[in-house]
């Protein structure tokens, strides 16, 4: 792999973690992208980051986790926080505990 081509990589890589897709799916988005298609301006980022985010967001949407507006500090939680809670407590908020210890 040459220079090039890593830096590309890097390039959406960097991109897959702003949309939120998990490091585990980075091989799998790899693997459906053409890299040598996708250009670098002279700076070395992607010319053309747009196109290739509706690219990878054409095969990969339902993957990318919507993020709501604005999400309350009711809703984040700490390790700490889910020690203290009971277990109904813990199944109540399922969903936001693992959204705000996991990020998914």
């Amino acid at each position: 792999m040459d220079s090039m081509e890593k830096q590309k990589m890097a390039s959406i890589k960097e991109l897959l973690l702003e949309l939120g897709i998990s490091k585990r799916c980075f091989p799998l988005v790899f693997r459906s992208l053409d890299i040598s298609e996708i250009e670098l301006s002279e700076d070395g980022n992607l010319a053309e980051p747009e196109t290739v985010k509706d690219r990878i967001l054409e095969i990969w949407s339902k993957y990318v986790p919507v993020q709501k507006a604005e999400e309350s500090e009711e809703e984040r939680y700490t390790l700490e926080d889910v020690r203290k809670m009971s277990v109904s407590e813990i199944n109540e908020n399922y969903a936001a505990i693992r959204l705000s210890l996991f990020g998914d």
